[in-house]
């Protein structure tokens, strides 16, 4: 027959434990305050490893729904940033970044000096992203096949590792011979203000032919959006080499 003094203490954080876990995973749905009952649900629940008590089945029960709860929550919390906290940071970036010169000056991983002098008379898309970006990949093939069909070039440029980034970019080129346009690695605290801070990747900047920044698209976007888009900047800078049909 079980003690009552060892038996007693387990059962009750057991409950409260179980209670807590059930509740985090509604509560995940109400902007992700279930982080909170969830955690405290995980924590209880591990109380049971003390050897003096015993883990009853609703201590796993609580530790098991506190771990959804936890990934409900945190999968909210994510959307609730993406939806609401970042277009108002892109906002803002793109409200600060429009009409400025970013004075860039690169070396690609290919050894070619790329900065923003030899560009002068055409435009130029610099593509912020990074090896771990899914999206960033996405948009490889979209971006070779705008600099093929415009000859607006494209820069992809990331704050990483330059050796790590080489090897990926290596790898990458022999099996599907993508990304095709020149690739930096460069520091972020040598890269201009403008790229360096910017709060979500991939970001295009679509520079004109004076080293103007005239649009700037966060996120992946297809191939036409990014024509037109392109087509707009050729369009309202009549001091371009490359005309909208992608001849000089």
């Amino acid at each position: 027959m079980d003690n009552p003094d060892r038996t007693s203490p387990s059962r009750r954080i057991g409950l409260i434990s179980l209670t807590l876990g059930a509740a985090s995973i509604p509560g995940a749905l109400i902007l992700g305050l279930g982080i909170i009952p969830a955690l405290a649900a995980i924590l209880l629940a591990a109380r049971g490893r003390d050897h003096s008590l015993r883990r009853p089945v609703s201590a796993a029960l609580g530790m098991a729904f506190g771990f959804i709860g936890l990934l409900a929550s945190s999968i909210v919390m994510l959307a609730l940033f993406t939806t609401l906290v970042l277009p108002g940071l892109e906002s803002r970036m793109v409200r600060g970044t429009i009409g400025q010169e970013i004075p860039f000056e690169f070396t690609s991983l290919r050894g070619e000096t790329l900065d923003a002098q030899s560009f002068r008379g055409r435009p130029v898309i610099l593509d912020v992203w990074a090896t771990w970006c899914g999206p960033c990949i996405a948009a490889m093939p979209v971006l070779e096949r705008l600099e093929r069909d415009t000859s607006v070039p494209v820069i992809g440029i990331t704050f990483e590792n330059e050796d790590l980034v080489s090897r990926w970019v290596d790898d990458r080129r022999r099996l599907s011979g993508s990304p095709s346009y020149a690739i930096v690695a460069v520091d972020k605290d040598e890269a201009p203000g403008a790229l360096a801070g910017v709060a979500a990747l991939p970001t295009l900047f679509m520079l004109d032919g004076a080293g103007v920044v005239r649009k700037v698209m966060v996120g992946f976007h297809d191939y036409d959006s990014l024509r037109d888009a392109v087509n707009d900047v050729l369009s309202a800078t009549p001091e371009n080499t490359i005309r909208k049909d992608g001849n000089r």
